[in-house]
């Protein structure tokens, strides 16, 4: 199965690099497109480019198709490669266990009766391997010289112990489960922690506590125990640690002794030394601090989105108007040429958007137009014509509404020469950059449809994939 799968990604290899050095000659694009959709795309693209458009279409196809297929089968190899690797019944009837700090494990088999040729799924228990009992018995030798320094934890030694022992439940090498108990529970806890009241309230407490630590180890149906002694102390505190601990205690007292004033009137000479020690205050809020970083960012954040706002709606302003371009040409191409003046094509452009906005029910302004209104009532003001026509080509702001712009102006300055060659040429040119840009959009988009159909692959892999994962556990 692995070459079959790799064969196949190499195929998949080479169609990719075929469609890459010579797509014009490639007969799958060819074979891609049905007749329908040769029609269809024709239907939505008359012009001369519908052919190109076709083969765009059927190489984005066949490409689509072959990397779907190429990721499938390289990871179908590399899932095969995982399998052949992770058999695990060995020469026909042996099952390996795993090392003796392994896990346990089931393993699915067919058991089948080759005398009556009936077979039978059944799960067998591979239990890790397990030491035997002498070993056993030399490491729990091996282990009581070292485990009283092992649970030491900050403490210098079992003669000395002021702070919490480390009472781990395993240590690294060997495979026994440890639990722990004292024989002054009151005074070191089965988790090792020392308890500084019980401790002080024993006799001899300066001088320390000598304690019992029982160590219980087990492995598997193995049992073995580890005593030792240490010596407990109270916690040693330096001076401000005291001066604090009776502080907060004076403080206690003066709550308690006081519930019956107004107010709770707290020490400033807690040791009794005569004067006041201790100076109180209250902790400075940050709330407010929060709340003031927290709007300046929101104000910051509000103030770069306006710009980006406004950036996006003259960026959606411009493509307004190169979209009405090739419209607002082919209308002035063709009342010029029946004979109209530059001013009156404008005006009538100006009436028929008012009449058609009108008519829509005061829909969405049209940028392009709107300037023109703009410019007809400068024009109604007694401004010179070609000087409201630079205005017009300035408020616009775009390279083509100035080159209509100078048109116009020409067609104003020659009288009745005629200028109909060159906004022939300039309409043909804006339909071509129309067409172009609604090609460009069309292909962005199609682009943007590969990453949800990947993911959709990605989906299906998984679905595939996390099962056989479940099931498989690493040896």
């Amino acid at each position: 199965m692995a070459a079959l799968y790799l064969t196949a990604a190499a195929v998949c290899i080479g169609i990719l690099i075929y469609l890459k050095c010579r797509p014009e000659r490639s007969r799958l694009i060819k074979k891609a497109c049905s007749e329908s959709v040769k029609k269809n795309i024709k239907k939505l693209d008359p012009g001369p480019d519908s052919g190109r458009r076709v083969f765009a279409f059927g190489r984005r196809k066949i490409q689509t198709l072959v990397l779907v297929m190429l990721a499938a089968s390289l990871m179908a190899f590399l899932m095969c490669i995982k399998d052949n690797n992770s058999h695990e019944l060995k020469n026909g009837r042996l099952l390996f266990r795993e090392g003796y700090e392994g896990n346990a494990r089931n393993v699915e088999l067919w058991a089948r009766n080759t005398l009556s040729g009936k077979k039978q799924r059944i799960s067998v228990q591979v239990r890790e391997k397990r030491y035997s009992d002498e070993m056993l018995g030399l490491m729990l030798k091996e282990l009581e010289e070292k485990l009283p320094a092992v649970l030491l934890g900050e403490n210098s030694s079992v003669d000395h112990v002021d702070k919490k022992l480390n009472f781990i439940s395993r240590i690294d090498g060997y495979p026994f489960e440890l639990n722990y108990r004292t024989d002054i529970p009151a005074v070191l806890s089965f988790s090792g922690e020392i308890n500084e009241e019980g401790l002080r309230q024993r006799e001899g407490a300066s001088e320390g506590v000598v304690v019992k630590v029982i160590t219980e180890l087990r492995y598997d149906d193995f049992q073995g125990e580890i005593d030792f002694y240490v010596r407990v102390y109270p916690k040693t505190v330096n001076d401000d640690e005291s001066f604090f601990d009776s502080l907060k205690a004076t403080i206690s007292l003066a709550s308690e002794t006081s519930r019956e004033a107004d107010y709770i009137e707290l020490p400033v000479d807690p040791s009794g030394r005569g004067e006041a020690i201790v100076e109180y205050e209250e902790p400075i809020p940050y709330d407010s601090l929060m709340v003031f970083i927290l709007g300046a960012v929101i104000a910051f954040l509000l103030y770069k989105r306006d710009d980006e706002t406004l950036k996006k709606e003259a960026a959606d302003r411009d493509k307004q108007m190169l979209s009405d371009y090739p419209m607002i040409v082919n209308k002035f191409a063709l009342f010029y040429s029946v004979g109209m003046t530059t001013r009156g094509i404008f005006l009538k452009l100006c009436r028929d958007y008012e009449k058609n906005r009108k008519a829509g029910g005061g829909k969405k302004e049209r940028y392009a137009y709107e300037e023109m209104l703009r410019t007809r009532k400068k024009l109604e003001e007694g401004i010179g014509e070609t000087d409201a026509y630079e205005d017009y080509a300035l408020r616009c702001g775009l390279q083509k509404y100035r080159q209509l712009v100078n048109l116009m102006k020409q067609a104003v300055l020659k009288g009745k020469s005629d200028i109909s060659d060159e906004l022939s040429r300039e309409l043909e040119q804006a339909f071509m950059e129309r067409k172009n840009h609604a090609r460009q959009l069309s292909e962005e988009a199609g682009t943007k449809l590969l990453a949800p159909m990947f993911l959709m692959l990605l989906v299906v892999i998984v679905i595939i994939i996390v099962p056989a994962f479940m099931n498989f556990q690493v040896r």
